[in-house]
C-alpha cells in the first residue's frame, strides 16, 4: 500500500479517539490478536519516527506496515519460526531484549492479555514439548500475566536510548463475570506524554447476544506514550499500582457507623451492641476510646437508617 494513501486514513483522526474499522492488508489475518496496522502508521506519523522496534511482533503486522510507510523495523516474538524477516526470536521474560531494539527511536508493544483464554504457543505456532505455553503470557491468570507484562515493559524501557518513546497498546479483559482493567495494573516507567483511546472494531464477541446483559460492552483499548527523558541518571523513574488490603477496624479514616455496619455484617446481620463492640476491641480504631461499648450503643441509635433496634440492646442491620 503507498505511504501517502496510508497517510490520508491515519490523518482523517484527529484528537486522542483513534478508530480504523479497516485493519488493513498488512499481516496474518488470521493470527489472533493482530492489531491494526494503522496504529503502527499512526504512531510513525504523529512521532516521526525512522526505526520502530516491536516486541510481540506476532502475525508480521509491524513489518509490513513499517515496509509501507518507509522506516526502519525490528521486531521479537516467542514464535520459533518468525513469520517475517527482521523478527527474532525471543522468550521477552527470560531472554535479553535485541540489541537492535536499544537503537529504535519507538518501541511497540501490544501485550499479550492474560486470562482471556487465548492460546499463541501450541496454537498459532507449534510448541512440541509443551515449554512455551509457560512463557506465553496470553494463558497465564491475569495477575500473573500482568506482572510478566511489567517486568517486559520495564526490560524494554532499560534497553532503550535517552528520548526514545513507547508506546503500550492494552485493554481489558472480561472472564467468568469478573473485570479486569490491564491500564489499571500497568508498570509505567518515564514520563507519560499522551493516554490514547482506540477503537475496537471486528471483534469475535461482536455476534455474541446476552440474555442478560448487565455490563456494558468493552469496545475501546488503550494506547499510553510514554518517553525516556535525556538527562543523565543512574535511576529509572516509575509508576507501579499496588493493591492494598486493611482490616475496617484498623482505618482510622472509616467512620464508626461504616465500621460497626461491617461487623454486624459479618457476624450475622444481628447481636448486642456489647457483642459488635468486642469485635472491635484491640484494633486501631478502638485504640483512643476508652468506652467502645458507649460509643457502638451511641452510634447505633443515632442511624436508625443504617441500624434497627431489637430491643434488650440486641440491633440488625436494616435491609
Amino acid at each position: 500500500m503507498k505511504k501517502e494513501e496510508i497517510l490520508k486514513v491515519v490523518r482523517s483522526n484527529e484528537g486522542t479517539v483513534l478508530s480504523f474499522p479497516d485493519r488493513g492488508p498488512w499481516g496474518n489475518n488470521r493470527y489472533r490478536g493482530n492489531c491494526s496496522g494503522y496504529i503502527h502508521a499512526f504512531l510513525i506519523d504523529q512521532y516521526n519516527v525512522d526505526f520502530m522496534a516491536e516486541m510481540y511482533a506476532g502475525g508480521g503486522t509491524g513489518y509490513d506496515i513499517c515496509k509501507d510507510m518507509q522506516v526502519k523495523y525490528v521486531g521479537a516474538d516467542l514464535n520459533p519460526i518468525p513469520v517475517r524477516p527482521n523478527i527474532c526470536v525471543c522468550n521477552a521474560l527470560t531472554d535479553e531484549i535485541p540489541e537492535e531494539f536499544s537503537e529504535a527511536d519507538f518501541v511497540f508493544q501490544h501485550m499479550p492479555y492474560p486470562e482471556i483464554g487465548i492460546k499463541y504457543a501450541g496454537s498459532e505456532y507449534t510448541d512440541p514439548e509443551g515449554k512455551l505455553k509457560t512463557q506465553d503470557i496470553g494463558q497465564m491468570k491475569f495477575k500473573e500475566g500482568m506482572v510478566a507484562n511489567n517486568k517486559v515493559t520495564m526490560k524494554l524501557y532499560n534497553s532503550m536510548h535517552p528520548g526514545a518513546k513507547m508506546g503500550i497498546l492494552c485493554g481489558n479483559v472480561r472472564r467468568k463475570g469478573k473485570y479486569h482493567d490491564m491500564m489499571l495494573s500497568l508498570a509505567l516507567p518515564g514520563e507519560i506524554i499522551q493516554n490514547i483511546v482506540k477503537m475496537q472494531h471486528h471483534c469475535v464477541s461482536d455476534g455474541r447476544t446476552y440474555a442478560k446483559k448487565n455490563f456494558v460492552p468493552i469496545v475501546h483499548e488503550n494506547l499510553i506514550i510514554l518517553q525516556k527523558p535525556f538527562e543523565k541518571t543512574f535511576y529509572v523513574g516509575y509508576m507501579l499500582p499496588r493493591e492494598y488490603q486493611i482490616d475496617i477496624r484498623n482505618s482510622v479514616s472509616a467512620t464508626w457507623r461504616d465500621v460497626f455496619r461491617y461487623v454486624l455484617y459479618n457476624i450475622g446481620g444481628k447481636a448486642h451492641y456489647k457483642e459488635i463492640a468486642e469485635a472491635v476491641k484491640g484494633y486501631k480504631k478502638s485504640e483512643k476510646n476508652n468506652n467502645v461499648e458507649a460509643k457502638a450503643r451511641q452510634t447505633l441509635r443515632q442511624y436508625t437508617k443504617t441500624f434497627t433496634p431489637l430491643g434488650n440492646g440486641y440491633y440488625k442491620l436494616v435491609a
